[in-house]
């Protein structure tokens, strides 16, 4: 069933933040993007609310608009609030080599906090699980092997959440 962009706009500021985010996962599920679904997407993109950008970012991959889509990604990693898995497959799907110079910034970002470097600051919960999406990305897009290595190193890990993601980065790769 399509959704009208209209009729989510007119409901959007009543709707809660379970129903806004219940919405833009289902949103993401759809198989075909349409037109109307296009317009959908501009107008989440457009609202400030990182758990929806974070449900709809692999959507983003299939957005008619390429250079738009790209840039919402990229500035979505450049902030440094929360988790970016979702952000780094999306660009994984779109393998546009334009993300690149920022995917390697952020990998040596990542290997250098999770390296326990003084100067990097104490790594997060989620930055060994994005440290891993940003290999994936980095791999997929440049095809450069070091990328894969470090997943593989990853999966040989003691921490049960970063084996096991690094074993599902690598059954997709």
């Amino acid at each position: 069933t399509e959704v009208a962009a209209e009729s989510i706009k007119a409901r959007w500021a009543t709707l809660s933040f379970k129903e806004r985010l219940d919405f833009a996962q289902a949103f993401s599920a759809v198989r075909r993007i349409t037109t109307e679904d296009v317009r959908v997407l501009d107008f989440l993109m457009d609202e400030q609310d990182f758990p929806v950008w974070m449900a709809i970012a692999t959507r983003l991959a299939d957005h008619p608009d390429r250079d738009r889509a790209l840039a919402f990604l990229l500035e979505r990693l450049r902030q440094e609030e929360g988790p970016k898995g979702n952000f780094f497959q999306a660009l994984s799907l779109m393998k546009d080599e334009k993300a690149l110079p920022l995917l390697r910034t952020l990998y040596d970002r990542y290997r250098n906090r999770l390296s326990a470097s003084p100067t990097a600051g104490a790594p997060r919960d989620y930055d060994h699980i994005d440290y891993l999406a940003c290999c994936e990305a980095l791999w997929k897009i440049s095809g450069l092997k070091e990328y894969k290595q470090a997943i593989e190193e990853a999966s040989e890990s003691e921490d049960e959440d970063v084996r096991t993601t690094a074993h599902l980065l690598l059954r997709g790769l």
